[in-house]
């Protein structure tokens, strides 16, 4: 427990020190995948349909700055080289 906490201080101060933090958004497949539909299709706004592409057939579930939890490192992840990024696509 002690080993933990030294490398979570030990993280912390890296992550202080960098100017752009990564993050990951954890996902499932689309039990049943669904097409998008025309209306979607036809937005004025591209980077609209770009997300919608993006996550098509994919259950959005978390996500995670700066590394991936020892408990999501089996599951479906979409990397992001910018935190801020990943937190914009993960509530749009």
């Amino acid at each position: 427990m002690i080993e933990a906490a030294k490398k979570l201080r030990e993280l912390v101060a890296n992550m202080e020190t960098l100017d752009e933090i990564k993050g990951f958004i954890i996902y499932k497949p689309e039990a049943i995948k669904a097409d998008l539909p025309d209306a979607d299709k036809q937005l004025a706004n591209p980077f609209e349909f770009e997300i919608l592409k993006k996550f098509e057939g994919k259950v959005v579930q978390d996500f995670v700055p700066a590394f991936l939890l020892k408990q999501h490192e089996s599951e479906n992840n979409l990397e992001y080289t910018s935190f801020d990024q990943c937190v914009d696509e993960y509530f749009s």
